[in-house]
């Protein structure tokens, strides 16, 4: 699908719609419940970088917003290319249970697991992490992570800007779904490059970000 052509593609079809509840199975892809128009959603849409420091994302919608990119990507290319890596500073996790500000975490699917993957050393802050600071004080940072060995493998030089339209995609596509849910957020370039090789596995070679998104509270 032309990505120029996607939003008005989605308006077009019934099934993407945008659900106003957390509850129900989250093995399903969010087409489900009450729901807003796409429409009513992108006429409100706005971008948003100052967060509510106070103010917590639902484990819930999270876990449902990452599930539905998973279930996008498959939708718009056939199989996973992207990873999906986490920075999180304020999700409510309703038991005992607390992730760190201070870790890198991916999303497995079908799993459905957030996993630890790396320590963000001492001397480095989240601000020191981006480029645009006011990012880092989001509930939840999600950057797409392509793979782009394995991708240019099959697709030849082309397979760089392929991944990229695709994680354009489907963090715009995240976007929408938070803003149902009640959440601001924006999207973004992403953390530095030259930091992340430091001390994650996204060495810009086998494996590079391509867009990002964060979002949180007013």
């Amino acid at each position: 699908m032309n990505p120029n052509n996607i939003v008005q593609e989605l308006i077009k079809e019934e099934c993407f719609n945008v659900w106003n509840n957390s509850s129900g199975d989250n093995s399903n892809f969010d087409t489900f419940g009450s729901m807003r128009s796409w429409r009513k959603v992108l006429d409100e849409r706005e971008s948003f970088s100052f967060f509510d420091k106070e103010k917590d994302v639902e484990y819930d919608d999270l876990v449902q917003m990452l599930i539905n990119n998973e279930k996008f990507i498959e939708q718009i290319a056939g199989t996973s290319l992207l990873e999906q890596y986490l920075l999180i500073n304020r999700v409510n996790m309703h038991n005992d249970e607390a992730f760190s500000s201070r870790k890198v975490y991916r999303y497995s699917y079908p799993q459905n697991d957030i996993q630890e993957v790396a320590d963000i050393p001492q001397h480095f802050t989240q601000e020191q992490l981006m480029l645009q600071k006011e990012f880092a004080n989001a509930a939840v940072v999600v950057f797409f992570v392509g793979k782009i060995a394995d991708r240019t493998a099959t697709c030849g030089v082309t397979g760089y800007t392929n991944l990229l339209t695709i994680a354009g995609m489907v963090a715009h596509n995240m976007w929408l779904h938070s803003l149902s849910r009640g959440y601001e957020g924006t999207v973004f370039a992403g953390l530095l490059p030259r930091t992340l090789r430091m001390f994650t596995d996204i060495d810009g070679f086998t494996k590079a970000q391509m867009f990002a998104y964060c979002f949180g509270k007013r």
